[in-house]
């Protein structure tokens, strides 16, 4: 990895929502963790039908995050999002 590159952003960005609490870290969430309309209605879908708390929440964000970086692209996917799941 490039210290300079993306994936030094990413790990620092990764940091930051690790360290961050209280109001400021939902909206770290949806900044580094955008996701389209479709990506977004199923996840607000899987978080009804499964009753998962905001904590599962930012969980299944931060995998499917880590899921898209792992594969070079820059948002959040449906397939990240299936696999977080």
């Amino acid at each position: 990895m490039k210290k300079g590159g993306r994936n030094h952003a990413r790990m620092v960005t990764t940091e930051t929502l690790n360290a961050s609490a209280g109001t400021h870290r939902p909206r770290l969430m949806r900044g580094y963790c955008g996701l389209d309309s479709e990506t977004s209605a199923y996840l607000e879908q899987v978080m009804v039908e499964l009753s998962f708390s905001a904590r599962g929440h930012d969980r299944i964000l931060k995998v499917a995050r880590i899921s898209a970086d792992l594969e070079g692209v820059e948002s959040i996917q449906m397939q990240h999002l299936l696999e977080a799941v």
